[in-house]
């Protein structure tokens, strides 16, 4: 960013801290693509930097260079805290201008600056001693402005010279020749001459006794140390070791400092410093100056590179010929040269795919590099992790004894190893320092005892754990002993019938940060929770939570950000809300809330986003629930009972940047039109009258998202300019022909709507910069006419969707010129013709989706080695299948169905690499867009039929549809081998011979269909072991024997085997000849058993018999022999045909 040399004014904006391209840290930034060096050399990119202008690309210097340069202007006010957020800055240049205040105190998270200029202004205060840790400063500017104070000392900071301090009449010590006075304050330096330090000198040795100042000895010897920095030659012939850190020494230094000691400190302290001098001069006489790898550290080092696979050459360094510590992803002590740091995390691209990342087996023999305090490993692709065989199952006394964990390992990070199944973490409780664990998207679903592990870390300040499939959120256990923690996050995992646990109540530290979101944990929010008052942000989103939003909620008064959104809460929205003067975020949306919109959030003063959308709130929403809200920048309502009701003259205190509404009925509320500020609008599901349809459309030129979707809008788009970074404009009944794009537009969806005409008017329309626009969709609308050739004006797209319309004609050729093209999509329309060789110029297509249309000739053979999807299906292809289509290694769904194909189906299809693997992970195409307030993620949708439906997928399946062609010969066999394909349909062909035993390989088949064909044979008893099979269809072929037995073969109807006549079993009817044999036919064996139940049948017949009659005549004789019964027996039958007779 660029704006040096202008007349800006004002202040720095805080948000200048959100420019998220500048937070990637120095060399781990990637670019965000890959350009030809030929033409990336054209571009003639200069910048100024160390006050020297580079030509970036021939020199190439920076080659991630991350630059700020907003010198030379009027700017005042103090540079913002924020701007320190961005570490991934190379270059900063705030000089010539009219800034005030201190620096940053944290300007050292600013690790990658290698050129610093702060000169020309007004910048006050000491110089933070934190700058003397930028390690890749070489260059610094801090000249002309009133800093005052000790420069910082540092054997790095100490090599600029005095042009880099320049005009700081108060600041001392360094290459300054100003020298530094000793005081209780601030050091400043000192303006007396010789006689006057005399004086004063004669007055300090009143003043300065040891005896009566024994408390400030260590400060006294803290100055001998500066007089020793400040006379630091630059030489580097010995090293002293001095606090720590080792300082260049020459006789040269060690008289300038003798003399320092005589000039400046009192008479009865000058012995005591020159006697602490030489004994530091002694002990550097010691001092080796080549620092050596240790060999311990190198072994191990070298013993984890043997089990990497490293196809980007990432560790090519790491060779013995060369020192350890300056292998790549290295650091090591300055000092002692053993091997503090291992930093590798892979930077994976927008497809998220790591084929350029470190795989293979992790050895955790790393953590036995005893000095490592940092590991980060993460986002790569290791398959396993692989324990040192010594240390695996000792005891713990064993285990330290035989195997040294590294006692120094503050943070470890393993994250997104998506392929690492971790059955236990024992290993992690030894780790008795680590201050920071991150496993976020590692396998943990094995560990039942994961919370016992992280417990026993007695320094963790940060537990990550998300995504890692955990089951057993531990829910009896009462207290867990996270003495230190401070962040716990467990997002994204399967704690599907749990509530929240007891332990989470329970916590003896003073936690800040609770994220358990994406869950699904169930019951209602336990009063409990209010123990945990040091809490900050608490996220329990996308969970099953239920019952009403507790009041004591309110009694959380830290509470800074809450998130409760994505769940079943019900009742009103707590008034106790307001309470919370901290808060800065609320989001309750999508729960089943009810009642008025409480009146209460006027408190929330510092409430910064509110979300309620989709809920079943009532009432009006007025000016007087938003009125005091005035840092408000995030405003979400949307409920089909809500009421908008505002003030058309209203103004609002706050400026947005922001809004949601949903269900709006009537005019679309006026103040909207006054937020100047505004970058989000998002209206859904309304009858709104949008008119004046100029007027809105103009105030939406301001906007970087626009989305209105399911609306009535209407009106002729055919005079609109679009000038939105994305435009999402669906189902709103738009009319007229396709709009006008500015060259801003990043994505454009106006799928859903009623446009017509052709699309020419979009695409040849001739703009005055190149086009920036990445995703067309028009699909499901009423457009017609050919396919412009025009789209070379458009190079910059990665998506263009079409389908669904009635376009005609042949693909154009300048269609090939769209190199950065991922997916095509022109299905459902009455396109005809070959598919153009110029196709074959869209090298990184993943998707083409050609289907339902009227192509016709051969499966062209030339299709891109990226490609992901083809579907081909409904056309009128003929000729065989090309062998070449086995070279498409990445291929998911290949689907040529209703053709005219004919020939064998190609025996190479197992070389297609991406359906062999057994993995159950799912992947998604997506691309990314960034506006000023987040970070977008589009995924790439996929139509196919499967299973008799056309459903639209996000995650990629694995398919392959032949049926409804002319393909004969036998199935081959190497199709079977395919054991990640998730649906097979090769129905209605004229394929014939046997299905293979080993079909049962193929576990994750959930569809198969082969029906229509001339196959016989048995069918194989491994298919009942195809667990997730839910489609099954092999009618009308000549497979003959018995149904394999088992659940779930013989859970599909008998329409699954019909027109086999010679098959037989369950489901069908037809009893398979052995079955009738053994019905007919009873063992020999049997005969004892057939004795004992005839026995069993005699000995019940005649007890039932005994019973009756003794039944029988105990009645009778009580009748017979006793005259109250026998008169009360003729009274019940008389009244009982008295009944009978009245009925």
């Amino acid at each position: 960013m660029d704006l040096a040399d202008n007349n800006f004014s004002g202040s720095i904006p805080r948000c200048i801290g959100d420019l998220r391209g500048m937070m990637i840290k120095g060399v781990e930034a990637q670019p965000a693509f890959t350009y030809d060096a030929n033409e990336w050399g054209k571009r003639n990119f200069k910048q100024v930097l160390k006050e020297n202008e580079y030509d970036y690309t021939k020199e190439y210097k920076y080659p991630y260079l991350v630059n700020i340069d907003l010198s030379s202007n009027n700017l005042m006010g103090s540079i913002p805290d924020d701007l320190t957020s961005l570490s991934g800055l190379t270059g900063l240049n705030l000089s010539r201008n009219h800034l005030s205040g201190n620096i940053p105190s944290n300007i050292q998270k600013m690790k990658s600056l290698e050129s610093l200029d702060f000169s020309n202004n007004s910048l006050s205060g000491p110089i933070p001693t934190v700058m003397s840790f930028m390690d890749n400063l070489g260059f610094l500017n801090l000249s002309y402005n009133n800093f005052l104070g000790l420069i910082p000392i540092n054997d790095h900071f100490l090599t600029f010279d005095n042009r880099s301090f320049l005009g700081n009449s108060r600041l001392c010590g360094g290459p300054l020749t100003n020298k530094c006075s000793i005081g209780d304050g601030v050091r400043v330096p000192t303006s007396v001459d010789h006689e006057d330090k005399n004086d004063n000198n004669d007055k300090k040795e009143k003043d300065w006794s040891l005896e009566t100042h024994f408390p400030y000895v260590d400060g006294v010897v803290d100055k001998m140390y500066v007089a020793i920095m400040v006379r630091v030659a630059r030489d580097r012939q010995k090293r002293l070791v001095v606090g720590g850190d080792y300082l260049p020494i020459t006789i040269h230094m060690i008289q300038s400092s003798i003399c320092m000691i005589m000039d400046v400190f009192p008479s009865n302290v000058k012995f005591v410093l020159l006697w602490l001098l030489c004994t530091f001069m002694f002990n550097s006489v010691t001092c080796s100056l080549k620092v050596h790898c240790n060999e311990k550290d190198v072994h191990i080092l070298l013993l984890f590179k043997e089990g990497v696979t490293d196809p980007s050459g990432f560790l090519s360094s790491w060779i013995t010929q060369q020192h350890c510590c300056q292998w790549t992803g290295i650091k090591c002590d300055s000092i002692t040269g053993r091997v503090t740091e291992l930093n590798l995390p892979c930077h994976a691209g927008d497809k998220d795919h790591k084929s350029h990342c470190l795989s293979g087996q992790l050895n955790l023999s790393l953590l036995e590099l005893q000095f490592l305090s940092y590991l980060n490993l993460s986002n790569n692709a290791f398959k396993g992790i692989q324990h040192n065989p010594k240390c695996v199952n000792m005891s713990r006394d064993a285990r330290s004894h035989h195997c040294t964990n590294s006692s120094n390992l503050q943070v470890l990070d393993l994250s997104y190893n998506r392929d690492i199944l971790i059955d236990n973490l024992h290993w992690i409780s030894h780790l008795s320092s680590l201050q920071y664990l991150n496993l976020d998207g590692v396998d943990l679903h094995k560990e039942i005892n994961w919370l016992q592990s992280v417990t026993m870390l007695p320094s963790l300040l940060e537990l990550h754990m998300e995504s890692c499939q955990l089951e057993n959120i531990n829910p009896s256990i009462q207290y867990a002993n996270f003495t230190s923690l401070q962040v716990l996050d467990l997002a994204d995992n399967i704690f599907l019938s749990y509530e929240l646990p007891t332990w989470l109540f329970n916590l003896s530290s003073d936690i800040s940060h609770i994220d358990l979101s994406q869950n699904q944990i169930h019951g209602q929010l336990s009063n409990m929770l209010s123990n945990i008052r040091s809490i900050k942000f608490l996220n329990l989103s996308y969970n099953a939570l239920s019952g009403p939003i507790p009041n004591w909620i309110g009694q959380l008064e830290q509470l800074q950000e809450l998130d409760l959104s994505h769940n079943s809460f019900s009742g009103p929205i707590p008034t106790s809300l307001g309470n919370l003067s901290s808060l800065v975020v609320l989001k309750l949306n999508l729960n089943n809330l009810n009642g008025n919109l409480p009146e209460s959030f006027g408190q929330l003063c510092n409430l910064e986003v509110l979300t309620v959308a989709d809920n079943s709130l009532t009432g009006i929403v007025s000016e007087r629930n938003l009125r005091s809200l005035s840092k408000l920048k995030h405003l979400y309502l949307s409920s089909p009972a809500l009421i908008y009701d505002f003030d058309p003259e209203w103004i609002p205190p706050f400026d947005l940047q922001g809004v949601w509404l949903g269900y709006v009925g009537g005019k679309l509320p006026s103040w909207l039109f006054t937020q100047s500020s505004l970058r989000t609008l998002i209206i859904t599901d309304s009858t709104a009258s949008f008119e004046p349809l100029d007027k809105f459309w103009n105030f939406t030129t301001q906007l970087e998202f626009l989305s209105l979707s399911n609306n009535s809008i209407g009106g002729n788009m055919s005079n609109v300019l679009l000038t939105s970074r994305i435009v999402w404009l669906t189902s709103n009944n738009l009319g007229g022909g396709v709009p006008r794009l500015s060259p801003n537009v990043v994505l454009l969806n106006l799928d859903g709507n009623s446009l017509s005409g052709s699309i020419s008017p979009l695409l040849c329309h001739k703009m005055t910069e190149k086009s920036n626009l990445k995703s067309l969709d028009l699909r499901y609308n009423l457009l017609s006419g050919e396919l412009t050739d025009c789209w070379n004006n458009w190079e910059s797209l990665v998506r263009v969707s079409l389908g669904n319309n009635n376009l005609t004609g042949k693909i154009p050729h300048s269609m090939g010129s769209l190199s950065n093209l991922l997916s095509l999509n022109l299905n459902r329309n009455n396109l005809y013709g070959d598919i153009p060789l110029s196709l074959k110029n869209c090298k990184n297509l993943l998707i083409l989706d050609l289907g339902n249309n009227n192509f016709s000739g051969a499966v062209p053979s030339w299709m891109g080695q990226s490609l992901e999807t083809l579907q081909l299906r409904s056309n009128q292809f003929s000729g065989n299948i090309p062998p070449q289509i086995c070279q498409l290694n990445s291929l998911m769904v290949m689907d040529f169905a209703n053709n005219s194909l004919s020939g064998p189906i190609p025996q190479c299809l197992h070389n297609i690499t991406a359906m062999l693997s057994d993995s159950t992970s799912t992947y998604e195409i997506r691309f990314r867009v960034e506006t000023t307030d987040s970070i977008m993620d589009f995924v790439f949708p996929v139509g196919l039929l499967i299973k008799g439906s056309e459903l639209i997928y996000k995650d990629m399946v694995y398919v392959i549809d032949l049926s409804s062609n002319s393909l004969s010969g036998t199935v081959p066999s190497e199709i079977f081998m395919l054991t990640r394909l998730q649906s097979l349909n090769l129905s209605r062909n004229q394929l014939v011979g046997t299905i293979p035993e080993k079909i049962g390989n193929m576990k994750q088949l959930e569809s198969i269909d082969l029906s229509s064909n001339r196959l016989w044979g048995e069918i194989p008893q491994s298919m009942s072991g195809l667990s997730f099979l839910g489609v099954l269809n092999l009618s009308f072929n000549n497979f003959m024997g018995k149904i394999p037995s088992g659940t779930q073969l013989q859970s599909f109807t008998n329409l699954s085997y019909m027109g086999n006549h010679q098959l037989c079993g369950p489901p069908l009817t037809k009893i398979c000849p052995e079955d009738e044999e053994s019905n007919n036919t009873k063992p020999i064996v049997e005969d004892e058993d057939d004795d004992y139940t005839s026995a069993v049948h005699s000995w019940f017949y005649m007890g039932l018999g005994i019973g009756f009659a003794v039944g029988f005549w105990g009645v009778l004789g009580a009748i017979f022999f006793n005259r109250k019964c026998r008169h009360a027996y003729f009274r019940f039958l008389h009244r009982l045909y008295d009944m009978l007779i009245q009925i």
